[in-house]
């Protein structure tokens, strides 16, 4: 399915606290072809885990030649380099304290939305945000 993805992030957006907001749209918002529940659910995954960990969350959107990059961005604790591989992987807390009996989840938030990236041509990549200090998720699809 095509559809414009400005508003598909838009939505989810909205749907989320009110701590979360779409810092920038870059690029010629072209259709890009996808399977919009699966990208929804990957976007509101890195959302929900940016809100857990930080107060402050930011979403930017970039359409370039070849990719559509949807960055999640936050002014959380982050996760630290040597272990950014292994958080992506099903079933895995980095912490104790993320505990799923105290709100820590399951573990599969971003191995969920790491896999509809690849699904779709793209990838999820984490790093440390220079802007907030958390953690940065770049979710890619091709386009």
């Amino acid at each position: 399915m095509c559809i414009r993805d400005r508003a598909l992030v838009k939505g989810v957006i909205a749907k989320a606290g009110q701590g979360v907001r779409l810092a920038g749209i870059e690029g010629e918002a072209e259709p890009v072809v996808m399977r919009p529940q699966a990208v929804a659910r990957a976007v509101e995954n890195l959302i929900s885990n940016a809100e857990r960990y930080g107060k402050t969350v930011e979403v930017r959107l970039e359409f370039l030649d070849r990719i559509l990059r949807v960055t999640v961005e936050d002014d959380g604790p982050g996760i630290p380099e040597a272990q950014r591989e292994e958080a992506l992987r099903p079933f895995t807390r980095l912490e104790e304290e993320r505990d799923p009996n105290r709100g820590g989840g399951v573990g599969l938030g971003l191995s969920i939305a790491a896999d509809i990236a690849l699904s779709h041509g793209g990838s999820l990549r984490l790093s440390q945000s220079a802007r907030l200090g958390g953690l940065r998720a770049d979710l890619v699809i091709a386009r």
